[in-house]
């Protein structure tokens, strides 16, 4: 029979059981995980869960993380959400259903409006944040392309 990759799906990647295999060592030591599957949790380590948090790969980074990867593919790289699900396989062999990427971006575009709108009764607001509160619909509106 064929070997194939395991593929990892979003709902399960960041399971408990998941994230006990983010320890690079830990895996290296089992002899019952392929060579494969070893190049992805080192990947996985460098890529997603790399912060120096005392509860990695438990702590939340993990998660924002690959949301960072997932918003900048598409607004900094014009990804349809077809192609960030296929770069998240192809590149990070993390599976991916299309529809939870609509959902997370489109609950990011609620989200971002919540700020907006927060900050419109914000009397004498810093600065700095109505500088990057203005841009707020620019990046609404390279979600929604």
């Amino acid at each position: 029979s064929k070997h194939r990759p395991a593929k990892y799906s979003s709902n399960n990647f960041f399971s408990a059981s998941n994230l006990s295999l983010m320890d690079a060592n830990y895996v290296k030591k089992r002899r019952s995980f392929s060579d494969d599957f070893i190049k992805y949790v080192v990947k996985w380590t460098t890529e997603i869960f790399n912060c120096d948090c005392k509860d990695n790969p438990y702590c939340e980074c993990g998660r924002l993380n690959l949301e960072k990867i997932i918003l900048n593919l598409r607004i900094e790289d014009n990804f349809s959400i077809k192609e960030i699900a296929e770069y998240l396989e192809n590149e990070l062999e993390i599976m991916i259903y299309k529809g939870d990427i609509t959902d997370y971006l489109e609950n990011l575009i609620y989200s971002f409006e919540s700020v907006l709108n927060i900050s419109k009764g914000v009397p004498n607001l810093d600065p700095i944040y109505n500088e990057e509160i203005s841009d707020i619909p620019n990046i609404i509106e390279r979600i929604r392309k």
